[in-house]
């Protein structure tokens, strides 16, 4: 059940695949996950803002040390990390948002995960074009923030940027 919550999959094709429907359409284009709904100038900042540390670690790093940077956790961050001009870019977010925010960017296909044992992220070209703004449009999971006593739903996004 976590799985189907999580999943930037679609969600209707994700059931009927279960049950073994074999005539399973995917994707719907009736679904949360189907349907592009816009990211809101937040977003939008907080995916280039990632995106941005990853080129400015130079690709050198992993998903914790990352973040750690993006935070402004520069405890146990190499002091050339701990220096970067992205230290501290996002540190009003809560960490477990900004490990979505990586997991949707890397099912977007705008950062690549090295198969290794580090797990170094990298910017793909087209996480190049989105953080530099020369992109239009990108689709990507949205995982709304958590508000009390409500579920975070992961929905599928269609960005116009117009970032100039």
């Amino acid at each position: 059940m976590i799985s189907y919550a999580d999943t930037g999959e679609c969600l209707r094709a994700t059931i009927l695949q279960y049950f073994g429907d074999p005539a399973v359409r995917v994707p719907c284009g009736a679904c949360g996950n189907c349907q592009p709904h816009a990211l809101d100038a937040h977003d939008r900042d907080v995916v280039r803002k990632l995106l941005s540390g990853v080129a400015r670690a130079n690709e050198r790093y992993g998903r914790r040390k990352i973040l750690a940077m993006l935070v402004g956790d520069t405890g146990e961050l190499p002091p050339a990390m701990a220096g970067l001009s992205t230290t501290g870019l996002l540190r009003y977010e809560h960490m477990a948002m900004l490990e979505r925010w990586v997991d949707a960017a890397v099912d977007a296909g705008l950062i690549a995960v090295s198969a290794d044992k580090y797990r170094t992220l990298r910017l793909t070209a087209r996480g190049r074009e989105v953080m530099t703004g020369r992109v239009d449009e990108w689709q990507m999971v949205h995982f709304q923030q958590r508000r009390p006593g409500r579920v975070r739903v992961g929905v599928r996004v269609a960005v116009a940027v117009g970032l100039g």
